[in-house]
């Protein structure tokens, strides 16, 4: 990993170089980190749909827009995204490195494109600006319509909902219609002044800086201490009651969701081998759900696997005809049972092994691993999570070890959206 200079704005708030020559854009990224909560959800989505479209300064969305391109096609997006129990609003921007534009430095200009966005955002007293609340919020409704269309979405919704204990858990990171309807210019313009004053703030800064301009430039932000906490890893346990819920609905194809509690220490030999679980399982064309599953028995239309190592969840998730369901959670539960019992070979676990690797050396490069790196070693745990210490621990999981981990897999939940 580059090297990377971490400096403590406030408490609560840190600054993060990451110094590389590599790319012919600087990147920054500002990460607010806060707890995922059903009551200020939406207005957090609706903060970065704002965001992202006007402030006081460049009152609308062609002038903001313009502004960005007259800094050489400068990019400034928002994302949202969860981690466990935390929710995650970034705001990210791109542009040219001074070796590609004459030397022109233009951090001071989009610093302060970024201040007038948190800090002169259209307002009118203590609420958001209607006009613009108004067709932000009639863009995330139709948004989230388009996706609760889609019918793996609303299924693996259902397996959240069946899934998790905590209710926030089972939320979906962009909130839902019902949400997002329910808020106002008012109580959105509270949640982000909430945001802006309780959330864990981490700036990342990709490529040539100068660290004491850039640290000058932030203290004028002005951002007070902090004490944000986080929950980062959920390990609601096992209960030996598993729920399951069957729904019709008028679709050609039906999806089976089977929710696993997989527990392991982030970081650890058990955590490696739960990867390679996962890839032996159904994270490739050469896993057993797909070759036995899809291709030998063509039970499924598509079908796959994937953990989310924070919450000890493993999903198996497959498109199938609704007459096939029995003998598709027969022949799945056999694929689990048959990792478990060490009835893979040695190609199949080395084959695995060589696609997770791949896949990481593929995606080094990209500034936003960088960043995703350093937030995982300096935030999310303390555990130093360079390339290096990754591709080491996926090398040293063995059958055994696999074998180990498989053992403590139960199936927890189950869903499936009968197509009609």
């Amino acid at each position: 990993m580059e090297s990377c200079v971490v400096m403590k704005l406030a408490e609560g708030v840190h600054l993060h170089f990451i110094e590389t020559q590599k790319y012919k854009t600087q990147r920054i990224k500002m990460r607010f980190s806060g707890p995922l909560d059903k009551k200020t959800l939406a207005g957090r989505v609706m903060t970065a749909y704002i965001l992202e479209s006007a402030n006081k300064v460049y009152p609308n969305a062609r002038l903001f827009r313009q502004k960005l391109a007259s800094l050489y096609g400068a990019t400034f997006d928002t994302t949202i995204s969860k981690k466990g129990a935390v929710h995650i609003l970034d705001i990210d921007i791109s542009y040219l490195a001074p070796a590609y534009i004459g030397g022109q430095d233009l951090t001071s200009e989009i610093l302060s494109f970024l201040k007038a966005s948190l800090f002169q955002p259209l307002t009118k007293a203590d609420s958001f600006d209607e006009k613009i609340f108004l067709l932000e919020q009639e863009n995330l409704v139709n948004n989230l319509e388009t996706e609760t269309e889609d019918n793996f979405y609303q299924a693996n919704l259902r397996i959240n909902q069946l899934f998790y204990k905590s209710e926030a858990l089972q939320l979906p990171r962009q909130a839902t219609v019902e949400l997002v309807k329910a808020e106002s210019p008012q109580s959105t313009f509270r949640a982000f002044q909430r945001m802006l004053t309780q959330d864990r703030i981490d700036v990342f800064f990709v490529g040539q800086f100068d660290t004491v301009s850039v640290t000058s430039e932030l203290e004028n932000f002005n951002l007070q201490d902090r004490k944000s906490r986080l929950t980062f890893f959920i390990d609601q346990g096992f209960s030996n009651i598993t729920p399951r819920q069957i729904e019709q609905k008028k679709a050609n194809q039906s999806i089976l969701q089977q929710a696993y509690y997989a527990p392991a220490e982030y970081g650890s030999e058990d955590y490696f081998s739960l990867i390679v679980l996962n890839g032996l399982l159904g994270g490739f064309a050469h896993s057993k759900l797909f070759v036995n599953v899809r291709e030998k028995e063509g039970l499924a239309y598509t079908i796959g696997s994937q953990f989310d190592s924070l919450t000890a969840c493993l999903k198996v998730y497959a498109g199938i005809d609704r007459t096939h369901l029995n003998r598709t959670m027969k022949l799945v539960h056999h694929q689990l049972l048959a990792i478990k019992k060490g009835q893979f070979s040695q190609v199949e676990l080395d084959q695995t092994k060589l696609a997770l690797s791949n896949n990481v050396r593929l995606s080094e490069d990209r500034q936003v691993n960088l960043i995703e790196q350093e937030y995982g070693s300096k935030v999310l745990s303390n555990v130093e999570f360079s390339v290096d210490n990754w591709l080491t621990g996926i090398e040293r999981v063995t059958k055994e070890s696999v074998q180990k981990i498989a053992a403590s897999v139960k199936l927890q939940a189950l869903y499936f959206m009968e197509g009609r």
